[in-house]
C-alpha cells in the first residue's frame, strides 16, 4: 500500500501512572510542569476523562492492541498471553506499509507473552540482549529445562542447544544476561530501564533510514511499584535514607495477608510516587524536545498515557490489585496530533484507553474493521459509557495463601464490573450483587457512595439495567 502520507506515530504507556496524581489534572504538588506546558504552549490535546477497561497491566494493553473490552479479548486471570486469533494494532499498521517498533520494560508485555507480535523488532529492557536468535535460544531452553534435572545435564542442554542454532558465544551471553538482570531488576531500580528506554528509543529513531513511517510503542515502568525514584529528587517532602529504605521493603502482601500499612507509611508511599511521577515528566520532556530537534512534529502523531493508575491508601488499597475505583481506572491521555489536523487544547469528551486502537486506525487511514468497543476520537460519534472489568484474582489470592496460610479473602476481592455513562454517573457491582453508585461529577474519586440516596434511585435503577446490558 501507499505510505508517503502516512504520519509516524509513537505511543508511550507509563505504567500504573494515574491521572489523580498529575498537577495538569488538579494535583495539589507540581507533578507535571513539563507535559503542563505541552498541552498549554506545544499543541497537545488533553484528554480529561478517559478511563481504562481494566486495573492492571495485561488486559488494558490487550484492549490498547486490539480495541476490545476484556471480555472480548479473553486475557484476565488464568490468560496472560496475547490470542492468536485477534488481530492487533501493530499487525495492522505494518500491513499499512509502517515500520513497527517496541521498547518494553514490563516483563508481561513480552515476546513469551505474544506482544511481539506485528513488531520488526521488539526490546525488553530486562534484557541486555535483545536479538530475535537469542530470543530463540532462550525460549527453547527454558521449554527444555522443565524436563531435564541437575545443573550438569542443564550445562549439557545449553551446549547441544547453543550448536544446533550455531551461536556457540550463547553461553556467555547467558550468563552475561542473567547477571545484567539480577543487577538491574526493573521492579527496584526502574531509573536504569527508564533511561535505557529513552536512549533506545532515540537509537532507533535515528537510525531509521527507512523510507516507511515508523510505528513506536513504548512501555516505561518507573511509576510502577516499587517506589525508587533518583535519589537527587527530593521535592515534596523529606524522606531519610533509612526510612526510604525500610518502607521500600514492604510489599502489597504485607498490607493485605499480614498486616495494613500505617497512615505514616501511606504519606511516605505518596511521596516517592509523585517524585516518580516528577521524574517521568522530566523523561517525557526530554523525549519530546529529541522529536521537536529533528523536526519531527508536523508529520507525527504522539500518544503519552497510562494502563492504570494506583492506589496509595485511598478506600484501604495499595497497588492495583482489587477493585475498579477511579484511582485505578482514570488515566492520563495527552495527544500531538500531526500539524495538519488542528486539535489541540482541553477535552472533556467520554473516552476510553482502548479508543486509541481506532483512533490510530482512523490516523493511519486503515480499510479493516474496527471493534465497536473503540470509538475513534476523530470521529463525531460520541462515547456514552466507560465499561471496566476486574475477574478473579485467583493467582494474586494463592500468593497472598502462600505467604500467610490463615489468610481469608475479603468481599472486595471479588470479581466485579463497573460502567460510567456520559453523564459522569458510575455503577461498581461486584459477584455477590453488592452494588455501589456515584456522582463523579461531584466526587470523581468515590468518597461518597450514593446507593441508598432516594434522591439518586431513578439513575441507580438505570445504572444496573445499563451494566447488566454491557458486554
Amino acid at each position: 500500500m501507499g505510505n508517503h502520507h502516512l504520519p509516524n506515530i509513537i505511543l508511550v504507556v507509563c505504567d500504573t501512572l494515574g491521572a489523580k496524581h498529575m498537577s495538569f489534572s488538579g494535583y495539589e504538588r507540581r507533578t507535571t510542569p513539563s507535559l503542563e506546558r505541552m498541552i498549554e504552549a506545544e499543541g497537545f490535546t488533553c484528554y480529561n476523562r478517559c478511563f481504562a477497561p481494566a486495573s492492571w497491566t495485561v488486559p488494558s494493553h490487550a484492549s490498547l492492541f486490539t480495541g476490545l473490552y476484556p471480555e472480548e479479548h479473553g486475557i484476565g486471570n488464568e490468560n496472560f498471553s496475547l490470542p492468536d486469533n485477534l488481530y492487533c494494532l501493530p499487525e495492522i499498521l505494518k500491513y499499512l506499509g509502517y515500520a513497527t517498533f517496541a521498547v518494553s520494560s514490563n516483563r508481561l508485555i513480552s515476546r513469551s507473552l505474544n506482544f511481539q507480535r506485528g513488531f520488526d523488532e521488539f526490546y525488553e529492557m530486562w534484557h541486555l540482549f535483545n536479538s530475535g536468535e537469542f530470543f530463540e535460544i532462550n525460549e527453547a531452553v527454558a521449554r527444555a529445562k522443565k524436563d531435564v534435572k541437575g545443573e550438569f545435564a542443564r550445562f549439557l542442554l545449553l551446549l547441544r542447544l547453543s550448536a544446533s542454532h550455531r551461536d556457540y558465544a550463547f553461553l556467555l551471553k547467558k550468563f552475561i544476561d542473567s547477571t545484567y538482570k539480577k543487577m538491574t531488576a526493573i521492579i527496584r531500580k526502574s531509573v536504569h530501564a527508564t533511561q535505557r528506554t529513552i536512549s533506545t528509543t532515540k537509537e532507533i529513531v535515528h537510525s531509521n533510514n527507512s523510507q516507511k513511517p515508523f510505528f513506536l510503542f513504548l512501555n516505561i515502568m518507573e511509576t510502577h511499584n516499587q517506589y525508587n525514584p533518583p535519589s537527587g529528587i527530593t521535592a515534596f517532602e523529606k524522606i531519610s535514607p533509612k526510612t526510604r529504605r525500610a518502607v521500600l521493603k514492604q510489599f502489597e502482601w504485607h498490607h493485605y495477608a499480614r498486616a495494613p500499612f500505617s497512615a505514616e507509611t501511606f504519606e511516605i508511599l505518596n511521596v516517592l510516587y509523585d517524585r516518580e511521577v516528577l521524574f517521568l515528566d522530566s523523561v517525557l520532556w526530554d523525549l519530546y524536545s529529541f522529536l521537536k530537534d529533528k523536526n519531527m512534529l508536523d508529520n507525527t502523531l504522539i500518544i503519552i498515557t497510562s494502563d492504570h493508575g494506583e492506589f496509595l491508601g485511598e478506600h484501604g488499597q495499595v497497588n492495583h490489585l482489587f477493585t475498579l475505583y477511579n484511582e485505578l481506572l482514570h488515566v492520563p491521555l495527552i495527544i500531538k496530533f500531526p500539524k495538519d489536523f488542528g486539535l489541540k487544547g482541553q477535552r472533556d469528551d467520554l473516552v476510553q484507553l482502548h479508543d486509541i486502537f481506532a483512533t490510530i486506525s482512523d490516523v493511519a487511514g486503515s480499510p479493516l474493521p474496527v471493534p465497536d468497543s473503540s470509538y475513534s476520537l476523530l470521529s463525531s460519534t460520541a462515547r456514552k459509557a466507560a465499561y471496566a472489568q476486574l475477574p478473579y484474582c485467583g493467582h494474586t489470592l494463592h500468593n497472598f495463601e502462600q505467604k500467610n496460610p490463615s489468610f481469608i479473602a475479603r468481599d472486595f476481592m471479588q470479581p466485579q464490573r463497573s460502567l460510567i455513562t456520559d453523564q459522569m454517573m458510575k455503577i461498581i457491582k461486584r459477584a455477590d450483587g453488592f452494588t455501589e453508585i456515584f456522582d463523579l461529577k461531584k466526587d470523581l474519586y468515590e468518597t461518597r457512595e450514593l446507593s441508598n440516596d432516594p434522591s439518586y434511585e431513578e439513575q441507580k435503577l438505570k445504572l444496573i439495567q445499563l451494566l447488566d446490558v454491557a458486554h
